[in-house]
């Protein structure tokens, strides 16, 4: 399942420099898909996404995360990158 958001816009979020390197140095393919998680992840959080929809998508992102390669353990080692 390939999740596309009818419109987006651009903000800036401040991360430490350890994760701001990591997500340079990875692929477009995999900064879309942390993209997408942090999309979804703000919609929640802002109350714009039901629980239900939300997992839906999550798992959705998840298989695709997985069929791209990234992986739980290649995630957290991008994230330990640099400590």
């Amino acid at each position: 399942m390939n999740i596309n958001f009818i419109k987006m816009d651009r903000i800036v979020i401040e991360v430490d420099d350890n994760v701001a390197r990591a997500f340079r140095n990875v692929d477009k393919s995999k900064q879309k898909i942390i993209n997408d998680i942090i999309n979804l992840w703000l919609k929640k959080t802002t109350n714009d996404l039901s629980y239900e929809k939300y997992s839906q998508m999550l798992d959705a992102l998840s298989e695709e995360a997985a069929k791209n390669g990234l992986t739980q353990e290649l995630l957290e080692e991008l994230l330990k990158e640099d400590d």
